[in-house]
């Protein structure tokens, strides 16, 4: 997830979750991150229906360019790799 443009603030963390039934679960957290993009991977694979990024108050980025407001987190592409190792969007997925 993210927006390699320089003029948008970089998200530093953040946290990916999934529904188990009617519980939520994480899947990973990122923390600490350096670039406008990020990647992560879990253990091991996970069957779900849903997915959520959850980035909490303190981890919501700051802008240091004039005009773009404060608080934004903006994702421009959630890709998912799969076990078998083939790539496949979120709408493909989940069919939304």
């Amino acid at each position: 997830m993210g927006d390699d443009r320089d003029c948008i603030p970089a998200q530093h963390g953040l946290r990916i979750d999934y529904r188990e039934g009617e519980a939520w679960k994480t899947a990973t957290e990122v923390r600490d991150a350096t670039g406008r993009s990020v990647q992560t991977r879990w253990a091991t694979p996970i069957e779900t229906d849903a997915l959520r990024i959850y980035v909490p108050a303190a981890d919501l980025p700051r802008a240091t360019v004039p005009g773009i407001p404060d608080g934004v987190v903006r994702v421009c592409e959630l890709m998912l790799v799969l076990p078998d190792g083939h790539s496949v969007s979120v709408p493909e997925l989940f069919g939304e």
